[in-house]
């Protein structure tokens, strides 16, 4: 299923209107239609604001099918390119619980997001220095950076001329009370 359709889908789902949705995220009712018809594709930015405000996560417009598994060979990788920095899907399920990607480029370009759930960086190639709230944390290859995804977060500075990065996010489920712990 193509991405317009797939937002169309769900937005019709959540019973909203192309103008409900283009209020939530301040583009034109033109430009939703325009991408639900599949006339254009949005920029990663609008994706990730479309995402929050039909409160999916991202990687479900990267896939076509639900495998309950998933194989993706190196030259079947899916990418996008946004603002200097390349995004390749390193999973081929649309699985609601966890998304993982490696970006690499020039990481400062990203803007600064904030999402439910956790994330893990794993720096593959490159220094960087993150921030999450006001917390600054300098990550060489090799180092990994683990928080809570829903404090804004992003890298501040980029030290090395590129840099590549794993990001893993994960939504948790929130569990039943248990009897045993709730008496």
């Amino acid at each position: 299923m193509k991405v317009g359709k797939l937002i169309s889908n769900i937005r019709k789902e959540r019973h909203l209107s192309i103008t409900n949705l283009s209020e939530m995220i301040n583009v034109s009712i033109s430009y939703i239609s325009q991408i639900e018809h599949d006339f254009i594709s949005p920029s990663l930015s609008t994706l990730e604001k479309i995402s929050r405000a039909l409160d999916v996560p991202i990687n479900i417009f990267f896939h076509e099918q639900d495998p309950v598994h998933s194989f993706v060979k190196s030259n079947e990788v899916k990418a996008i390119n946004h603002m200097g920095c390349v995004y390749q899907q390193l999973t081929d399920s649309p699985n609601q619980e966890i998304d993982s990607l490696i970006i690499s480029g020039d990481l400062v370009t990203m803007s600064p997001v904030l999402h439910e759930g956790v994330k893990l960086l794993y720096m593959l190639e490159g220094e960087t220095l993150w921030f999450v709230a006001s917390d600054e944390y300098r990550l060489k290859e090799g180092d990994s950076l683990y928080f809570d995804a829903s404090t804004p977060h992003g890298c501040r500075h980029q030290f090395t001329p590129s840099a590549k990065v794993v990001v893993i996010s994960a939504v948790m489920k929130k569990k039943p009370d248990s009897p045993i712990c709730n008496p």
